[in-house]
């Protein structure tokens, strides 16, 4: 078949699949620039559909709905490196990365990059389970002389990113300002944090990733509080049925003022399983073992696991997250020298909760919520006498407000309030009741 039937068949796939997200797109939309755009492209007016979505754009509306009919109506223009940038932004857009790739190799086929649209059609036959998009890249890749292989080809094999941030922490040392006597410590702080991921092979589909990632916090005052971190870790990630999975292991060595504190290895699995185009289940578990690399902490050796179940979803422009975690731990504890036993072994239950809100065109909001509830495994000597078991209820607040002020690049500000009520807190040597608040301002850089 010639070269002309084969584009030709290939945009009607792409209107099919332009009228079904209409849709859904209508029905969740209330936007009048949006609906005109829409309209407009139904009539066969891409100029006017595009004016439309472009001030829809201008007005703050970030729905990824929005990003593919501007990306259509530029393809049925023949503006294709338009077309290319908005379907490109869908490509990290749950529920929209196959359709996404299936139009990014129609783009490069009207640009004659046959090497290009190859590896789409390819990503958009392997990487996804709308079975009418994986017929339509099927084609494309008979009628491009390719075979569909089930395995996409590796995507950008270097990512990450690079944060600075100030902070101004009201309770470095976590003191309960409530005991007699006792008052919390204030200090400033700068930290740097660098994570870098590497495709060894593959994509996220079927692949083997490297990832590395340092950090380092540094008082201004309380220098023993100083922090460091340095993170290894390779996972391999693949499909199993309706699934996403990710299977990895780690290595983290921890530092506080310069010095060695702790080595953790943990071993890692994780599932992904969209329940719609916009809301995804999360599952994880962890296993860390922790041994400390100074002899004084040897105490906090043991075992740490963590099982987590949670959703992401999305309403809208609006991004939602919620999960519960139970965490085990079995370390060793800790005995003084006059024979007084404290345990460090908490079986915690944690509940989180996260919503993204876009504010302007490049404003957004984050608040976070999060509560937590520890038992410690036995009951601790107390230093007035006696003994009791821990029992710790904590909650944190934040909200943070982000500027993305230029290509890869965003300004972040937040404030956090977390408080930390025990059972325990008697005196300042039986003392785990604290309040903290922590302002901070950073910049991000991603690559």
């Amino acid at each position: 078949m010639g070269e002309k039937n084969f584009r030709s068949r290939l945009v009607g796939g792409a209107l099919y699949l332009t009228l079904f997200f209409s849709a859904g797109a209508w029905a969740q939309t209330s936007e009048d620039e949006f609906q005109q755009g829409m309209d407009a492209a139904s009539a066969g007016h891409y100029d006017q559909a595009v004016a439309h979505f472009l001030r829809a754009k201008q007005t703050g509306s970030k729905r990824p709905a929005l990003d593919y009919n501007l990306g259509v109506a530029y393809f049925k223009l023949g503006r294709y490196e338009l077309a290319r940038g908005a379907f490109m932004r869908l490509t990290d857009e749950l529920g929209f990365e196959q359709l996404a790739y299936f139009n990014l190799g129609l783009v490069a086929n009207q640009a004659k990059d046959e090497k290009a649209a190859v590896a789409w059609f390819q990503r958009a036959y392997a990487d996804g389970n709308d079975e009418s998009i994986k017929s339509l890249s099927a084609q494309a890749l008979q009628r491009l002389g390719a075979k569909p292989r089930k395995t996409p080809p590796a995507s950008k094999p270097w990512t990450g990113f690079v944060a600075t941030l100030l902070s101004h922490d009201s309770n470095v040392t976590l003191v309960n300002d409530d005991l007699v006597g006792a008052t919390s410590e204030s200090d400033n702080a700068f930290e740097v944090l660098a994570t870098v991921d590497h495709w060894l092979r593959g994509a996220s589909n079927d692949g083997l990733q490297l990832s590395l990632s340092a950090d380092a916090q540094m008082y201004a005052h309380n220098s023993q509080y100083d922090f460091s971190l340095l993170q290894g870790g390779v996972s391999r990630h693949g499909r199993l049925r309706d699934w996403r999975t990710r299977f990895g292991l780690g290595w983290d060595e921890i530092y506080f003022d310069g010095l060695p504190y702790q080595r953790i290895v943990n071993a890692e699995a994780d599932g992904r399983r969209s329940l719609a185009a916009d809301r995804e289940l999360r599952l994880r578990y962890r296993l860390s073992h922790i041994k400390a690399t100074d002899k004084q902490y040897d105490y906090l050796d043991g075992w740490r696991q963590q099982w987590r179940a949670g959703v992401w979803a999305r309403s809208g422009e609006r991004r939602y997250k919620a999960y519960y975690q139970l965490e085990v731990n079995n370390r060793h504890d800790y005995t003084s020298v006059l024979g007084k036993f404290t345990s460090f072994s908490p079986i915690r239950h944690t509940l989180q909760w996260t919503v993204a809100l876009p504010l302007a065109s490049t404003w957004s909001a984050r608040l976070d919520a999060r509560y937590r509830y520890s038992v410690y495994g036995d009951a601790n000597d107390l230093a007035s006498g006696g003994q009791k078991t821990r029992k710790d209820s904590q909650y944190r607040l934040g909200g943070y407000l982000i500027c993305a002020f230029a290509k890869d690049w965003e300004f972040e500000a937040g404030y956090s309030y977390t408080n930390n009520d025990s059972n325990i807190h008697q005196t300042t040597l039986d003392n785990y009741s604290y309040r903290r608040s922590l302002l901070t301002a950073g910049v991000n850089w991603y690559f």
